[in-house]
Parts: structure tokens; sequence; C-alpha cells
């Protein structure tokens, strides 16, 4: 069964978890005084089932994630606060916590102590090529490995032939990594966008919802009277008008949810914007998460988008759209 969420307020916050044992347990704490709403997304190979569960003040939630088929994944949504909930998986009496890193170039710190795996999960659901850079303590590059890690796939790596200090996990389409030892995992040192090369043929705008605190996506424009068209909604949000595109899969190295500090890049893009309107169709209506839970089924039944609440916000340039601009700026 599917269910539609929708979110008037925040950005989405899809939480990933290592994927280690048979039977494990997701432990959710709702840290706050208030009532909040989880949803527990299970994907496999052709369906996206999500259940909701409503945590009162200060609750904990043990949930059950024995996997029903042997490619079954997991993950938690929401649309909370990230310092409302407190969660972490459970694996053999060990808590990892779970991220919200999916999508972003990762760099790792060496404790010598420490016997380290890395651990990866390729959400995209198509084939994902992995870069993996191992550099000294003064960042001076040892080795560069590059792996293939085909859809909805998991990897894990033990490195021993050099003393790296620093671990840079890098993907061409989103990925959730974890440096694993024998107490849990590590969080990232840095976390950072992947940087990507836009084409410059066209004009990139940055849609929006209309208070402008939702994730947010990004269109490339080539036809001339179509992207005056929507320089002018930019610069007057008075006339404002839904956005009217085709979509493909793959972010085609322009289509980021430029609302979140890593500025992850979607598994979709607008192939063509086509129009612009006062109405659609509730067919192509929805949320950026949205597509990206369901890519697939999206592109080949619905084909298009038209946000009923998403608008332009402005103009980029290729090198904002590229990541470069806050490159090695954040920090999780």
């Amino acid at each position: 069964m599917l269910f539609c969420i929708v979110s008037t307020k925040a950005h989405a916050k899809v939480l990933f978890w290592p994927d280690l044992c048979s039977a494990p347990t997701l432990i959710v704490e709702n840290k706050t005084a208030l009532e909040k709403a989880v949803w527990l997304q299970k994907f496999s190979a052709d369906e996206l089932n999500e259940t909701e569960y409503i945590l009162t003040p200060k609750q904990v939630l043990k949930i059950d994630l024995t996997k029903q088929t042997e490619t079954e994944r997991s993950a938690l949504m929401h649309f909370n606060d990230s310092n409302a909930l407190n969660v972490q998986y459970n694996c053999e009496n060990i808590d990892y916590p779970a991220t919200d890193l999916d999508g972003a170039e990762v760099t790792y710190k060496n404790n010598p102590a420490r016997h380290h795996k890395l651990w990866m999960q390729n959400t995209f659901t198509g084939p994902n090529m992995v870069q993996l850079e191992y550099r000294d303590a003064a960042m001076k590059l040892l080795k560069t490995q590059h792996l293939r890690i085909d859809s909805q796939k998991t990897l894990s790596l033990v490195e021993n032939e050099i003393a790296w200090s620093f671990l840079t996990v890098s993907a061409t389409n989103r990925l959730v990594s974890y440096l694993l030892d024998e107490n849990g995992s590590s969080a990232p040192y840095k976390a950072v966008p992947h940087v990507s090369n836009p084409a410059t043929d066209g004009a990139y705008f940055l849609l929006n919802s209309r208070a402008g605190n939702d994730d947010s996506f990004v269109v490339k424009i080539t036809d001339l009277k179509l992207a005056e068209k929507a320089r002018y909604y930019a610069a007057h949000p008075e006339s404002e008008k839904i956005v009217f595109a085709t979509v493909q899969k793959d972010h085609q190295g322009f289509n980021r949810n430029m609302s979140l500090k890593t500025k992850p890049l979607w598994s979709w893009s607008a192939s063509e914007v086509t129009g612009f309107g006062d109405f659609g169709s509730t067919a192509c209506n929805g949320q950026p998460q949205e597509l990206e839970d369901r890519v697939d089924q999206w592109i080949e039944g619905i084909g298009r988008i038209c946000f009923w609440n998403y608008r332009i916000k402005k103009e980029l340039t290729p090198t904002e759209v590229s990541g470069r601009l806050a490159k090695n700026r954040t920090k999780p």
C-alpha cells in the first residue's frame, strides 16, 4: 500500500543505517515535549510501502526491521527538526546512529586503535560508480579506488594495505556510507556536496515552495523564450506560476536539493520545461522527495511534474549548480 506524505513546513529528512543483521531493531526516541510523526519506508524491487508511527512526547519506539525479502531495504522519513529525534539501529546489542547524509561526499578520519570496515549502500535504482580516496595526515593522496555498486546493493571493504589517515567517499549517484568498527560506527570528519559538471547550454533556475522552506530542486531551460519568462517570474513573485516539465531519471549534473547543507543531487531531473500555468493536474502534483522515493514508477508512469506549491525563486549560475562554491565548508 502506498501513502502520500505531504509536508507544508519543513525539509524531508530520510534516515539510513547499515544493514548488518537479519533481525535488527530500530530505536526511535522523541526528545521533545511534542507529538511527532515518522514514516518507516520499506523499499522492494518494484514498490514502496510506508507505515506511519505517531510518537508521544519523550516516547522511545522500537521497530522490528526483520526483512520480508532478501532485497528489501528500509529508511525512516520525518519532517521534524533534526534535533527532535534520536534514531539508532541496534544490531547484536551495538547501536549505530542513523544518518541523513545520503548523497553527500564524506570524509572519515582513521583511528589506528580500531579495526575499520567501510560499508556502503547504493540508494540509487541503477548502477553507481564510487570513488575512494585514501590520504595521509598531510592530506597527500596515497591511493584512489573505483568501484561499481549495482542498484540498491551494498558493499563492505577493509583496507589494510596502506596506513591512511583520511578516507573520502564520493559517487556519481546517491550513496550512503558508514565507517564501522568493533564499537559501532564513526561519524564523518567532513561532509560536502558532490561536485558535478553541469552543461552551459541553458539557464538554471531554483524552485522551492511558496514559503521557501521546503526541499528544493533545479531545472534547466534551453528555450530562450521560456528562460525569459522564468526570469520574469523570479523577479516578480506576485505573478508566480506553476512550472510544467517532463522528467527523466538521473540528476544530469544539475538537479540538487539546494535547501540542504550538502546540496545532494536528486535521482531525477527535468528533461524539458514545457511551460507555466495557474492550474495543473493532480496526477503531476507532488513534492521532490515523493518523486525521489518512487522515481522509476513516477517516470515510467506519470512522466511529468507540475508541483502546485512550487515556484521559481531565482536563476543560478552553472558554478552554483555544480556544488563547487560550498566545497570544503560543511561539517555534519
